[in-house]
């Protein structure tokens, strides 16, 4: 665990994606939940591919107001995992606040609070030149925006398109909300192939079955990512020792 009490990944990360050998998403039978719905809490995605979009001009300069793929991607995983059934979402900042207030207060209300959080950031967004051709869609995935802002994100995925495949991957971490230990992470993979009946988990079916009508590659690569993740996620809640334990720790709180 860092000075900062967040506990760090030392091994390299395994990878959720069905294109991978070391892991398949219909390699075992799907878990069964029947318990509770489990307390959660999505912050805000962060971005780390360099592509973002602005507003507006200050200065003759640029100045950067929005995040439509990190707070996009994130939306998504929060929609998501309401659809799966199995969780309870709350909203971060509302908890962090409150939790504040008492402090500096001195009360002591009984609060409901999540048992997680789940963080993640968007690593890999590379769009294709198909994507491109195809109008990229990112209105209806992400949300709305400004015409000015949407513009300039698509010039910027518009600039790196790739002549391959479109792709995404975000890193996604399972956080004890009590003490800010990191106790599971991966990365997680999305291709527009993979978007289909053999996408399999926990939840691939349910969550394909509510996903509507994606039409650019990008689209669709950037759904099948977040429903492989939130069936790794819902795998943990059910399957990894240290994440069950978590649950079992605050009830007695």
């Amino acid at each position: 665990m860092t000075g900062g009490g967040v506990a760090q990944a030392e091994q390299p990360l395994p990878t959720v994606g069905l294109d991978k050998s070391t892991s398949t998403a219909t390699a075992s039978p799907p878990p069964v939940y029947s318990g509770q719905k489990i307390k959660v809490a999505v912050t805000g995605f962060t971005n780390d591919t360099g592509n973002v979009s602005t507003s507006r001009y200050q200065g003759g300069q640029r100045i950067y107001e929005s995040d439509p793929i990190g707070n996009g991607m994130s939306k998504q995983m929060v929609t998501a995992l309401i659809q799966t059934g199995m969780f309870r979402i709350f909203e971060r900042e509302a908890v962090n606040r409150v939790i504040q207030e008492d402090e500096l207060s001195g009360r002591k209300r009984k609060l409901i609070r999540p048992d997680y959080f789940i963080e993640g950031a968007v690593t890999e967004f590379q769009v294709s030149q198909k994507s491109v051709h195809s109008g990229l869609g990112l209105g209806a995935l992400f949300g709305r925006g400004s015409a000015s802002g949407w513009y300039v994100l698509a010039e910027q995925l518009a600039a790196t398109a790739s002549a391959g495949n479109d792709h995404v991957a975000i890193d996604v971490r399972i956080i004890d909300s009590y003490t800010m230990e990191v106790v599971a992470s991966v990365v997680v993979e999305g291709k527009a192939s993979n978007l289909s009946g053999a996408i399999g988990g926990m939840f691939g079916n349910t969550l394909l079955g509510l996903s509507g009508e994606y039409k650019t590659p990008i689209a669709k690569a950037t759904r099948a990512c977040i429903i492989q993740a939130v069936n790794w996620i819902g795998e943990q809640m059910v399957n990894n020792p240290d994440v069950i334990a978590i649950r079992a720790a605050n009830a007695s709180q």
